[in-house]
């Protein structure tokens, strides 16, 4: 449903985020043409995260 709403207000492109450890969210956004960006460090858990753009094109 976010990937919708992005689209309705005209985004062409969103960044989005999970833990390392979260493999399941990991999928669901590789699924939906997520491409790996970066991975780095959330300071406020000591977590790291994985950072991939969607292209919503238009």
């Amino acid at each position: 449903m976010t990937l919708e709403q992005a689209r309705k207000i005209e985004l062409n492109r969103v960044l989005l985020t999970c833990n390392q450890d979260n493999h399941g969210s990991a999928r669901v956004i590789q699924k939906n043409n997520g491409k790996f960006a970066s991975e780095g460090l959330l300071a406020s858990n000591n977590k790291v995260i994985y950072r991939y753009w969607i292209d919503l094109g238009k």
